[in-house]
């Protein structure tokens, strides 16, 4: 019983800003940017309007569900792999395309996304993935320029 509920309670935890900075120092670029009230991009825009309180991270990397959380945990997993490896580069690159599920789930028939008729025009596109979000939304985060991104010896 104590098993179950300190994993749930890990995972719960796993969800944090602070916890995604605080292993994963290759990610402090991208949480400096969140924090950034100089920051226009989408990532900090969510935090700084808390649209996701204390989860942002996980509300936009991780699809719903337990299946979504272990799939988030085993890319996390990856991610520690190629940290402790010294294995990454400057500056990091996705694995895959950002999926528009992933926005639809929190903007899909919320009153600001519906207000805009090109969302309507557009529904099916953007639903099947066929016109991504990003094409037309600024940059999910502002990094530096690679030169000003420490190089992985420096890291940690």
């Amino acid at each position: 019983m104590l098993l179950a509920v300190g994993n749930f309670a890990v995972l719960e935890y796993a969800k944090e800003v602070r916890f995604c900075g605080s292993c994963h120092r290759t990610m402090k670029v991208y949480i400096d940017d969140l924090h950034n009230p100089k920051s226009q991009s989408l990532a900090a825009l969510h935090l700084q309007h808390r649209f996701a309180p204390g989860g942002e991270c996980y509300t936009c990397h991780a699809n719903y569900g337990v299946h979504g959380t272990f799939e988030a945990k085993l890319t996390g997993l990856r991610d520690v792999y190629t940290y402790m490896t010294r294995t990454y580069h400057f500056p990091l690159k996705m694995r895959a395309p950002f999926e528009n599920l992933l926005c639809l789930k929190c903007h899909d028939g919320a009153k600001r996304y519906i207000a805009l008729e090109v969302h309507l025009k557009l529904a099916t596109v953007i639903k099947d993935g066929k016109l991504p979000c990003a094409s037309c939304h600024r940059r999910a985060h502002d990094l530096p320029k690679p030169a000003e991104a420490r190089s992985p010896g420096g890291v940690g």
